[in-house]
């Protein structure tokens, strides 16, 4: 479920090519395992990528789980390089 709203919402995030045409330099899913989730974006969308996976984050625990109190925690890191990200 979180990647599937996390797409839609990278998808809409405004970008230099018209939608539906790939973009090297758009925000994309690198990589997904587990828990685990990369997202390359150029560093001035940094922020706006970070606010999509944690909505993205939300909407999937209302999905699965609807409204319930128990909060279901994600950290985001914005790094330079793969190898930093922890």
């Amino acid at each position: 479920m979180l990647l599937v709203a996390l797409r839609r919402r990278l998808a809409a995030l405004p970008g230099p090519s018209p939608a539906g045409r790939w973009d090297p330099l758009a925000p994309h899913l690198v990589f997904f395992q587990h828990d685990e989730v990369l997202v390359h974006c150029p560093e001035a969308m940094a922020q706006a990528v970070v606010a999509a996976v944690d909505e993205s984050a939300a909407e999937a625990g209302r999905t699965v789980f609807g409204a319930t109190p128990v909060r279901f925690p994600m950290t985001t890191a914005v790094v330079g390089c793969y190898a930093d990200a922890k």
